[in-house]
């Protein structure tokens, strides 16, 4: 099969003060970031350019496809902090350690601190708000979830899922 291109989307933070510098750069990442093969190699030698040159990185990954590809490998999470959706955030200023932020199935998105330069507060950035935002703007009500998700979950997800889409009519 043909390769489809794929436009990868994410946001950075410039420092317009300081010649538009990179910041802070926000990634969700996307199956084919997860997926061996060309789109894994060139993100992950995106994620290390990016860190060479001292900019901060936010990674949401809220897909439950694919190969972890964070900053953090899987075994350095904590097991705690081990949960369906995985967001980890590194600071430049502080290059050996991380932060990761827990987000299960079943629990609403956190809100995660946003960092900037090293002497500014961070920004939060309230995720379920705006991932809620971007079903309501991009008419995604059009979805068929009659259908079992792909990769479909197992066990009391299954149930909690398909209560949740009856108790909203969806099913």
């Amino acid at each position: 099969m043909p390769e489809i291109e794929q436009k990868l989307r994410f946001i950075q933070i410039l420092d317009i003060g300081n010649g538009g510098r990179v910041v802070t750069s926000i990634e969700f990442l996307s199956l084919a970031n997860k997926v061996s093969g060309r789109g894994q190699e060139l993100h992950l030698r995106k994620q290390a350019q990016l860190m060479d040159a001292g900019v901060n990185l936010v990674k949401i990954d809220l897909l439950r496809d694919g190969d972890r590809v964070m900053i953090l490998r899987p075994e350095h999470i904590p097991p705690h902090a081990r949960t369906t959706y995985q967001i980890v955030c590194w600071r430049a200023h502080h290059r050996k350690s991380f932060e990761v932020f827990r987000a299960p199935r079943r629990q609403p998105l956190p809100i995660i601190p946003i960092p900037l330069r090293e002497h500014d507060p961070d920004v939060p950035l309230d995720l379920q708000a705006l991932i809620d935002q971007v079903y309501e703007n991009a008419e995604y009500d059009d979805i068929d979830y009659r259908a079992d998700p792909v990769p479909s979950l197992s066990g009391e997800d299954a149930s909690w899922a398909d209560g949740l889409l009856r108790g909203r009519g969806l099913r």
